[in-house]
């Protein structure tokens, strides 16, 4: 058993406490800020206000709906999870245990999203997080752009890493990012 555990390839996430510090005390000072946005936002984390979707009619003659409905590779509750996502005016939560199919949900989500005509930006606290869903779209041929470090990033995806990239400038990140659309 010993022997099998010595030729795995295990990979560790490095957390970068620093910068995520910084990070969680910038977006705790936007909340303060005397706007709508961030009133908007104070209503959303900080009294707990409950998120709001769409219903109704036109729903039911929207593409994405329909093939998230007609999709026989999703249980029941991944299509009433995928609906959420895409009825969500303010956010949507997909929670469950490990292997219950989030990730494989989240495949389905984006793919419903793209049909909108939608960008989509995946984040998560770690990087195989992100990067499990991305070798995913990969396989779906969904193509995307990586931002991240390439030391960071699965090696299915680094080249599609936004930092390997020959890119100079705004403008080119704004072509690469209209390709992938």
């Amino acid at each position: 058993m010993l022997q099998d555990l010595q030729n795995e390839v295990w990979r560790i996430d490095k957390d970068e406490v620093a910068s995520s510090f910084g990070t969680m005390r910038f977006n705790l000072v936007q909340l303060f800020f005397q706007n709508a946005q961030s009133e908007s936002l104070r209503k959303l984390i900080v009294d707990l206000e409950a998120p709001r979707f769409d219903s109704g009619s036109v729903l039911s003659q929207d593409p994405a709906i329909s093939y998230i409905w007609s999709e026989g590779n999703l249980n029941a509750d991944q299509k009433r999870a995928i609906i959420k996502i895409l009825t969500a005016k303010d956010y949507a939560l997909v929670l469950g245990m490990p292997g219950t199919g989030k990730t494989s949900t989240m495949v389905y989500a984006v793919k419903a999203l793209l049909m909108r005509g939608a960008s989509v930006l995946l984040t998560s606290y770690t990087n195989s997080a992100v990067d499990n869903l991305l070798i995913k779209l990969k396989a779906q041929g969904i193509d995307f752009v990586r931002v991240g470090r390439r030391e960071a990033v699965h090696k299915e995806v680094e080249g599609y890493c936004l930092s390997d990239m020959d890119i100079h400038s705004v403008d080119d990140i704004k072509l690469k990012l209209d390709e992938v659309k």
